[in-house]
């Protein structure tokens, strides 16, 4: 019996998911909604699903089992209390919200209802991160250190501030919730940000590097440098995850999106999160994880694709209501949202933020 989706958005968040839906046996997409016609048409085709221009109506319309809100995050907040009411389960991209008033709106709303929610913090269902795991067990993680460091993303709304929130909300916050995951929560935050390289960039009004640093409860510390003023890095002869998709995966992923062979190659400069202990060094990208103990290092990469994992996990949730593979419920990524804007709250104000005290 498959689990019956619907898809609420069309753009960028939406491909990897897509790709799932067409690998996972479970899962059969039979609506998709979107503003954009081309969009929302190209995914209807391809799938031979339903298609609407708004969430509500799909939400109206359609029996569904499960719901991916895959649109922009400064657009949240209509559809999933009605789709969760109706007993919809919901699968909600990262960040849950692109403010904490709409975020705990939804939270609340969520709350009175028995649906399944996850949220796509994908890193935290990478075998790299168990393998980190498994190695921290039992030991102290003195800090955290994490880069991200890439070129500004093509979508128009990533250069305004009140739609996408910054480097730090749309991209770093994936930092800091594997390292909310790793290592412990965090007390306190300090940011700073600035504006140096792309204030000629048409209707751009968000800075171009940050560092943020923490506090976190357990005594640990961490720091978090991040730039989007980097030049797309298209390495020769690199092959993303997408290459282990297999004919029929690819080709389905490829008619869909018509992305062709830039996303199979294009990388970032740099993006990972490394953690240090006692004589132990780990370094975690998105591909491979790097690690130093005993003055020896070992290098381990990367056997799958975290998206599709996640996306398995959610749909095992749907189908057996057991959704204790879920690693990131809608309370968690509210935990890393609230985190997150405390962060870009004190690069604002030039002030340490007080994670308790954050409203």
């Amino acid at each position: 019996m498959s689990v019956r989706i619907g898809l609420v958005g069309a753009g960028t968040a939406a491909q990897h998911h897509l790709k799932s839906f067409a690998i996972i046996d479970e899962a059969e997409l039979v609506a998709v909604a979107d503003p954009s016609p081309e969009a929302v048409g190209r995914v209807a085709r391809t799938f031979g699903c339903e298609s609407y221009s708004t969430g509500r109506e799909m939400a109206q319309a359609e029996e569904l089992d499960a719901a991916y809100i895959c649109s922009p995050h400064f657009a949240r907040g209509e559809v999933e209390a009605p789709l969760a009411e109706r007993g919809v389960s919901l699968f909600v991209e990262k960040p849950v919200a692109r403010t904490l008033e709409v975020a705990e709106d939804i939270e609340r709303d969520l709350r009175k209802y028995p649906a399944i929610c996850s949220v796509g913090y994908h890193w935290r269902y990478s075998d790299l991160t168990d393998l980190a795991v498994a190695k921290l067990r039992g030991l102290e993680v003195a800090m955290a250190q994490g880069f991200w460091m890439t070129g500004m993303r093509s979508v128009p709304w990533f250069r305004d501030m009140s739609k996408s929130g910054g480097q730090i909300l749309e991209q770093t916050s994936h930092l800091l919730d594997l390292s909310r995951y790793l290592v412990g929560e965090v007390s306190r935050v300090f940011g700073r940000s600035a504006l140096r390289c792309m204030g000629d960039v048409p209707d751009l009004d968000i800075d171009d590097v940050s560092v943020i640093s923490v506090d976190f409860e357990n005594g640990a510390i961490g720091s978090y440098s991040s730039t989007c003023m980097l030049s797309p890095y298209v390495p020769g002869g690199a092959v993303s995850s997408l290459a282990s998709l297999g004919k029929r995966g690819w080709n389905r992923f490829h008619s869909l999106t018509g992305i062709g062979e830039r996303a199979r190659i294009s990388r970032d400069y740099m993006v990972s999160l490394n953690l240090y202990s006692s004589d132990l060094a780990i370094e975690i990208g998105e591909r491979e994880l790097r690690m130093i103990q005993g003055g020896r290092s070992t290098v381990t990469r990367t056997r799958v694709d975290p998206y599709m994992e996640e996306d398995r996990a959610f749909i095992k949730a749907v189908k057996s209501g057991d959704e204790s593979g879920v690693r990131c419920d809608f309370l968690d990524g509210l935990r890393t949202l609230k985190l997150t804007l405390a962060a870009m709250a004190s690069a604002e104000t030039g002030n340490p933020v007080e994670l308790g005290d954050y409203r």
